[in-house]
């Protein structure tokens, strides 16, 4: 999610300098970077990050999940700002803010923790079975189209086999230091930039 993290940069330096000419010449990049993020990873614009997008750990997520969505959300307030601040109209920044902020706080927190729902069929990306089947190095046996239904796309079945980080959907280490189980994960990231956004 590095759009997301750079439109936040971009904010940031913004307050820091006060050199309003200076955004001025650059919104113009910010806004198509931030429709970018939308039409790639938001086409259906629900506030939320759906389609596969790449992260931290060198993989793709799929479906929607806290960690990568919290940025999403603080780009979307960033760029918001600076728009209204230059008296631009946000209107569609605004809506994705809020309807993604309402997700957030109603389907990927249960009080505790944030997680991540795999979502891996019904995108506009190819499906990974079909994919694989064009690839000379991967394939899905059937014991692995079982676990794809359960746990997601077949680099977080390898992830958790090599017992790196990421396997089954966790992003994170749970409060008591062990491993979630792609239902549980503690992000405190998450939770960190989503309470900022509020």
């Amino acid at each position: 999610m590095d759009h997301a993290r750079m439109i936040m940069k971009v904010y940031s330096e913004w307050r820091i300098s006060s050199d309003s000419q200076w955004l001025k010449e650059l919104y113009p990049k910010v806004k198509a970077s931030m429709d970018y993020c939308i039409n790639t990873w938001d086409p259906r614009h629900k506030g939320i990050l759906e389609e596969p997008h790449h992260n931290t750990y060198d993989i793709e997520f799929w479906g929607s999940d806290g960690m990568c969505t919290s940025f999403y959300l603080g780009a979307l307030l960033s760029v918001t700002q600076m728009g209204e601040f230059l008296k631009e109209d946000v209107s569609n920044y605004q809506k994705l803010l809020q309807s993604g902020k309402t997700f957030m706080r109603d389907s990927f927190y249960n009080g505790e923790y944030f997680y991540q729902k795999i979502h891996w069929q019904g995108l506009k990306a190819s499906n990974p079975v079909e994919m694989s089947k064009n690839m000379w190095n991967s394939n899905y046996s059937e014991e692995a189209q079982v676990l794809l239904k359960k746990e997601g796309p077949k680099y977080l079945l390898e992830r958790r086999k090599e017992g790196k980080e990421g396997g089954e959907g966790e992003m994170g280490r749970l409060g008591d230091g062990n491993w979630g189980d792609g239902e549980k994960v503690n992000q405190f990231c998450s939770y960190k930039i989503f309470k900022q956004t509020l």
